[in-house]
């Protein structure tokens, strides 16, 4: 393939990057605890925050860009994206990856860091059914106490899932230099959004 090809490529990669989300507030209101039908509150931000905080950092910039614009290629639909096969052709020619399934690892742990990213940001009214956002301030309708659980039981699950999402990553992508020896900085100006704390020390992708 010719530079000016490559060049190209990745012009188009770094342009569809830009503010793409990988899920739909749909879905993290469907499969959490807030219930679809209770929440008003935009959870995007949310979403493209839990992208970079998480996602990003685990599969590297370079994956993580390729990925983006691939979905972007694939007007946002998972079976439209390229599998590796060569069914679907890749934006960059010769590419490999099978992005519908790194697609599926990754969409659960979004989901759920994308909740627990947004629950502590937003008021929200634990109900039986689920729990609803509303203008109210969180420590006057649920309490601290519930805010608490809900925290507590959605960390573990997206722990689970990011653990998932790594053993994937190590084993599929192990020889892969762009995906292991990338590191990236999500430090910068805090904007007041808690980030749950993570169950190890992510120095290495793939610390066999």
């Amino acid at each position: 393939m010719s530079n000016t090809t490559q060049n190209t490529s990745k012009q188009v990669i770094v342009k569809r990057q830009s503010e793409v989300i990988l899920i739909s507030e749909l879905d993290v209101k469907n499969l959490t605890p807030m219930s679809a039908n209770k929440v008003t509150t935009s959870l995007i931000n949310y979403i493209l925050l839990a992208q970079d905080m998480e996602i990003k950092k685990l599969l590297g910039p370079t994956l993580y860009a390729k990925l983006l614009a691939e979905w972007v290629a694939a007007n946002y639909d998972k079976n439209q994206l390229p599998d590796g096969t060569g069914t679907i052709p890749p934006i960059i020619v010769g590419d490999t990856i099978n992005y519908v399934e790194l697609y599926e690892q990754l969409y659960k742990p979004l989901i759920w860091w994308s909740y627990l990213t947004a629950l502590p940001n937003v008021a929200i009214k634990v109900e039986e059914a689920g729990i609803m956002l509303n203008s109210t301030d969180y420590s006057e309708s649920s309490g601290l106490v519930g805010l608490d659980r809900l925290v507590a039981e959605g960390s573990m699950i997206a722990r689970q899932y990011t653990e998932y999402l790594k053993e994937y990553i190590c084993e599929t992508f192990s020889t892969d230099a762009t995906v292991n020896s990338e590191k990236v900085d999500t430090g910068g100006v805090s904007i007041g959004i808690f980030i749950p704390k993570r169950p190890w020390n992510v120095s290495s992708k793939c610390c066999r």
